[in-house]
């Protein structure tokens, strides 16, 4: 059958080469006279270069099911590469799919495991990458600086403690100083409940409370160092404001009101009741003034106002003249006796004891001196 073919020698097949290539780059191959053989296994001692646009390195497992791997470089990036599904043919060089088991970048110092950046103190995440914005259940997280204190709000999830920087240019902040300032936010509940309390560069503390899509008011949280005055207080010194007196302790049933004036009614509800105000010293002695009701079970003291003392003496004083007034309020009655600075009583009606009235002594002293009279004397 070979005759068939011809005469080769009519085919004017090469006889001889000539290489006019008289140099060569190493380089361009792999010198395996180094390796050493032990047990079937090749040991290379000296260095060993792959050189090419994207090098690659295969491991290929023979045995049935079993993923390949490879070591690739290529564009600034060394791989650790899989071939899970054996679309290489166990071919040790290609097929390699997604997520690869490792990805270290020399260009931005980033490194990622199965497409996943690993972070590090050289790269450090940023909120959105460690939260994907919202902290959640997280205990305290540090995020750097904020611009604007309603991101900050937003920021916390239910159950979430966050805290930002923010400086004296940021927006929706309280009072500042300088740029040394800082939030920490906590989140509430759901729906963006949450509240905020900042740490200022003034020396002071500043909270708010933000109910869901709203933000409050920075408020001052008042210490020993910014609390100096009364006149801080709504009105000012001993503070009158209007104030819910309901949870206060009551004893007999009695009702707190504030008056259309500067005054407050303490005001028993039954007419068989009384009301008290007790102002008491360390010994437990007691100023009181009361009010009883017209149904009171004693009717000697029924529908009566009283001040006593319950041990002790009781003083009256004023700064000048002491008077005492019947009928109606004081600013409106009728004037019945003054207690001067020259301790003096100036009475303006009469004065009436058991027996006569002022009115019959003064009759009395008006007959003369009964000394003088030459009564008898025995």
């Amino acid at each position: 059958e070979a005759h068939g073919w011809g005469d080769h020698a009519g085919e004017g097949y090469l006889t001889s080469y000539t290489d006019t290539n008289t140099t060569y780059d190493n380089t361009d191959f792999v010198d395996l006279t180094s390796a050493q053989t032990v047990g079937g296994i090749k040991t290379f001692t000296s260095d060993m270069v792959i050189k090419n646009g994207d090098p690659t390195l295969g491991f290929a497992d023979t045995d049935a099911n079993n993923d390949d791997f490879y070591i690739h470089v290529n564009s600034n990036n060394f791989y650790v590469l899989a071939d899970r599904d054996d679309s290489g043919l166990n071919n040790g060089i290609s097929g390699w799919d997604g997520s690869h088991p490792l990805q270290l970048e020399s260009d931005t110092n980033k490194a990622y495991t199965f497409g996943n950046e690993i972070y590090h103190t050289g790269n450090i995440p940023t909120w959105n990458q460690s939260t994907t914005g919202n902290a959640g259940t997280a205990s305290l997280l540090n995020s750097g600086g904020i611009t604007d204190l309603n991101s900050a709000a937003d920021s916390a999830g239910t159950g979430a403690l966050v805290h930002h920087s923010f400086s004296a240019s940021a927006a929706n902040k309280p009072p500042t100083s300088d740029n040394a300032n800082s939030v920490i936010t906590v989140g509430q509940h759901g729906g963006g409940y949450n509240a905020q309390l900042s740490f200022s560069s003034t020396g002071n503390m500043y909270w708010r409370d933000n109910p869901s899509t709203s933000y409050g008011s920075w408020r001052t949280v008042w210490d020993s160092n910014n609390l100096t005055s009364n006149s801080q207080l709504s009105n000012g010194a001993g503070y009158t404001g209007d104030q819910d007196l309901s949870s206060y302790h009551r004893s007999n049933g009695e009702t707190y009101s504030k008056g259309s004036g500067s005054h407050m009614t303490l005001k028993h509800t039954t007419a068989g009741g009384f009301s008290e105000v007790h102002v008491a010293n360390d010994s437990d002695e007691k100023l009181v003034i009361g009010s009883i009701g017209s149904g009171y079970t004693n009717t000697a003291w029924a529908g009566s106002r009283y001040i006593y003392s319950t041990s002790g003496e009781l003083r009256i004083k004023a700064a000048t003249n002491l008077r005492l007034y019947s009928g109606g309020h004081a600013h409106t009655g009728d004037l019945a006796v003054t207690f001067d600075s020259n301790q003096e009583a100036v009475f303006t009606g009469r004065i009436q004891a058991g027996g006569g009235t002022s009115t019959e002594w003064n009759a009395a002293h008006g007959w003369g001196n009964h000394a003088d009279e030459g009564y008898l004397t025995s």
